[in-house]
């Protein structure tokens, strides 16, 4: 290993040349790659065939001093200059991505004085700042500016792109093809009955199903998704997405681009090796999404489809979509013309998450502000004790860094000039494979250098002649929404083990989504039910409920509490939504009941693209009993992923436009509705005798019309009206049914 000094020289050396063969000629130089060179025939010959990048590649390596770490084993291998060519793919991208710093060796060099400031003394003042706790917009609280924001955020939806970072490898959650055994990365977790990358675009396409509502028009927003080369993630994203016919949309509203592997660095600074040439790889952290956005033009594609702003959303977090939490967060950023903004929670005493800062610094005169993440591993460099917000409160007193951000391109590409790798960090907890000189594999610390997306906003910084007032910092050009914990983060990170935490399990992420449901229904649709109970018990004897609804029905709260008004589910019962245009009052249920449109959002194209349109599955159900035996509780059930096992179900299948109508019926036991296309069903009980009249349509009977009247005084909140196509006049619905809150 080299020397900090002569690794800083060389690291200035090559920082100064402009050029590859400049470049070369600087490692050429090096003592350590020519003697290394000469000691070893099979990698001499292998040189001598090599282009000008893969040259430097490999001089890079011996320049280091880790010739003896890396090529050690070279002659026992059966086919040495496979192997080497092998090698030699990770490190070109290596020096490809990490050019501006100093390729290979910039890296290297990151990761050993990352390795050794993990042993220096906390941070001072005059280097990290004043930390302070951040200004914050509550979302948690229904106020006539939480209802402009989003309003805001549905009618600035036009100008936002996304960004999912989707490469997760899924490791903690054990994820295998059930056929091959094949590792799958965290975008097939099958969670609710769907993968997580379904449940993203379920509910981005919820978001435009309000928009075309409200206005009439079809929206499509671009994705662009960061994958990486871990368990083939980028072949597996794209199998999901051809699978599912692009979910009704445009190939051509898709891009990816692939998120580098990166060499990791055994604590003692030696590169750590898996075999002999097979070095230890591992994504370099979700803080590269936006140097790799720029360099593959999406930030390009997105400007040139007139989207300035992007919403980015980590794979592994489900609840991220509930009632309106992005869609206020979205409207607050786009009204404000904001930089950066993260959708931030209460964060938990001792979680492995990060927390937000507001970092105050005084030079010259002048006070300089900008937002912050810290993450946990590095609290004590910054002086920083998890401390509760209160005594005796579970929580934090600064907010939970979250996965879900609103970005500026123009304002991440100014800082991009400044920092192309924010909030680069190295994380020593596990322990990681090495070769020693005796060709042993063994174990130490070790980790790769990564990077945190949110860091970017370290060089987002608003700069004012005097120091802020408290009031004065909500002024700043980046900012943070505050929300309630199970609808902002709930991550779907580890399999439950015994003796661990059930916390970041899929298990714990159900039960904070059963926990909203419970909310929606009870409190805002104004249905019965009994407690939920707590995380343990439900692990132990299965949920008091099972509850799933698509986010088309709302996502928000204060639409679905106008389509499901009153009525009663009996404890161990089953509700399970698949549609949008619902109309349900009354219900009284004890069992289980599914509801499925094959069309939840709209009709489909000859292409398959779904157009948003009244021409989707229809169902009123008025004053219904259903009463049936429901879920098999004693069975072996896997509720979060929707894996049931059930005696009875009262299932209801919408095809097309198909609809269907029951008032003051009991259905009793288990029984199967199917309603095609342009039909529409009608159950009535006369004299205790279920009646069934399907009869053709050739349009919809009707459908729920979006629209804000002001009615009561409700300003921006948006209201239902249920327009019949037989009628010349607009049945609106009474005022208590509106808000919903």
């Amino acid at each position: 290993m080299k020397k900090n000094n002569d690794l800083d020289a060389l690291l200035e050396k090559i920082l100064s040349v402009s050029t590859p063969l400049e470049k070369l000629e600087i490692l050429n130089e090096c003592s350590e790659a020519n003697e290394f060179v000469k000691s070893c025939h099979t990698l001499k010959v292998f040189l001598g065939g090599l282009s000008l990048d893969c040259d430097i590649a490999i001089k890079s390596i011996l320049a280091l001093g880790q010739g003896q770490n890396v090529f050690s084993q070279i002659d026992i291998l059966p086919n040495p200059f496979e192997s080497l060519r092998e090698l030699l793919q990770p490190l070109l991208e290596v020096e490809k991505f990490y050019f501006s710093v100093g390729g290979i060796v910039g890296y290297y060099s990151m990761a050993i004085k990352l390795i050794a400031n993990k042993k220096l003394p906390s941070c001072s003042l005059e280097a990290c700042g004043h930390l302070l706790q951040p200004p914050y917009i509550d979302l948690s609280v229904d106020t006539p500016e939480i209802q402009k924001a989003i309003t805001d955020g549905i009618e600035n939806f036009s100008s936002i792109a996304v960004i999912y970072p989707i490469g997760g490898a899924g490791d903690r959650l054990d994820l295998r093809d059930e056929q091959t055994g094949e590792p799958l990365p965290a975008a097939y977790l099958p969670f609710g009955g769907f993968s997580l990358l379904e449940g993203l675009i379920n509910d981005l396409q919820a978001i435009e199903f309000i928009f075309w509502k409200l206005n009439e028009i079809q929206l499509t927003t671009p994705v662009a998704m960061m994958t990486s080369e871990e368990k083939n993630n980028q072949k597996h994203i794209l199998e999901i997405c051809s699978s599912h016919q692009w979910f009704g949309r445009s190939s051509d509203s898709f891009r990816w681009f692939m998120q580098p592997l990166v060499p990791v660095v055994v604590e003692t600074g030696d590169f750590s090796l898996c075999a002999p040439l097979k070095l230890c790889l591992k994504p370099g952290g979700h803080g590269v999404i936006w140097k790799l956005a720029q360099d593959n033009g999406i930030f390009t594609w997105f400007e040139e489809l007139g989207r300035r702003k992007i919403l980015v959303r980590q794979i592994n977090n489900p609840v991220a979509g509930t009632d309106h939490g992005i869609i206020a967060f979205t409207g607050i950023g786009c009204d404000g013309d904001k930089a950066f903004g993260v959708a931030s929670c209460p964060r938990l005493l001792n979680a492995a998450e990060g927390m937000l800062v507001l970092v105050e610094k005084e030079e010259n005169g002048h006070h300089h502000y900008h937002i912050s993440n810290v993450e946990y591993t590095d609290f004590h460099a910054f002086g920083l004790t998890d401390s509760p917000i209160d005594s005796g409160s579970p929580y934090s007193l600064y907010p939970a860094n979250t996965n879900i951000l609103f970005v500026d391109i123009d304002a991440v590409k100014e800082a991009l000039k400044v920092t192309p790798f924010p909030g680069v960090l190295i994380n020593l907890k596990n322990q990681v494979p090495y070769i020693d000189p005796q060709g042993n594999v063994n174990m130490a610390f070790g980790g790769r250098v990564e990077s945190m997306m949110q860091n970017i906003a370290d060089d987002i910084i608003d700069s004012f002649p005097k120091k802020l007032s408290v009031e004065e910092q909500e002024g700043l050009r980046s900012f943070l929404t505050y929300n309630d914990r199970r609808k902002t983060i709930s991550v779907t990170k580890n399999q439950i083990r015994e003796g661990k935490s059930i916390l970041e399990t899929p298990d714990a992420c159900y039960f904070d989504q059963l926990k909203n449901s419970h909310e929606l229904l009870t409190l805002h649709c104004q249905m019965k039910m009994a407690e939920i109970g707590d995380l343990e018990s439900q692990i132990q004897t299965g949920p008091a409920y099972h509850v799933y609804y698509h986010p088309a029905l709302g996502p928000l709260y204060q639409i679905i509490a106008q389509k499901i008004r009153g009525g009663l589910i009996e404890k161990g019962s089953e509700l399970r939504l698949q549609i949008a245009e619902l109309e349900m009052i009354g219900l009284q249920l004890n069992g289980s009941l599914s509801i499925q449109a094959i069309d939840i959002l709209g009709h489909k194209d000859d292409a398959g693209i779904i157009k948003y349109s009244a021409q989707n599955g229809k169902c009123e159900l008025i004053n219904v009993k259903v009463i049936n035996k429901g879920i098999d509780w004693s069975a072996e059930n896997s509720y979060w992923r929707n894996k049931i096992s059930r005696h009875e179900q009262l299932e209801i299948i919408l095809h097309g436009n198909g609809e269907f109508f029951a008032e003051g019926v009991t259905f009793n036991k288990g029984q199967k509705f199917e309603v095609p296309n342009e039909h529409r069903l009608e159950v009535r009980e006369h004299n205790g005798k279920i009646e069934q009249h399907l009869q053709q349509i050739s349009e919809p009977t009707w459908h729920w019309k979006y629209g804000r009247n002001g009615l009561n005084g409700l300003g921006n909140a948006i209201i239902l009206q249920k327009v019949f196509r037989s009628q010349t006049s607009i049945n609106l619905m009474s005022t208590n049914h509106i808000n919903g809150r």
